[in-house]
């Protein structure tokens, strides 16, 4: 239950910055699309995917470290736990660039 309620927390703290870029673009008067372009786009392609894939990895790696192969346990299970987060924030993000006024 501990391992899960980290990598909720992790996934939440890697979801925020998208969702605040779009939320304050609009206070900017900037076109919608600030989060997406930082969701998949910025600063390199899928930058923050590639990021949080390595940082579900490393925290389940360090989480189960103690088991015998909980090393390579871990790193495997941070595979659909990042999955999951991508399939989570992207809905989140393009929903609230909807919400703005944003374009498919």
């Amino acid at each position: 239950m501990r391992l899960l309620a980290k990598n909720a927390v992790l996934g939440l703290a890697l979801v925020a910055p998208p969702i605040l870029a779009e939320v304050v673009a609009t206070f900017r008067e900037q076109a919608p699309g600030a989060g997406v372009n930082l969701l998949l786009y910025f600063p390199v392609d899928f930058g923050l995917i590639a990021c949080a894939l390595a940082a579900f990895m490393c925290l389940n790696a360090y989480e189960l470290r103690q088991r015998p192969a909980g090393i390579l346990l871990g790193a495997f299970a941070g595979l659909p736990v990042a999955a999951v987060w991508f399939g989570f924030a992207f809905l989140v993000v393009f929903q609230v660039h909807l919400w703005r006024g944003g374009q498919m």
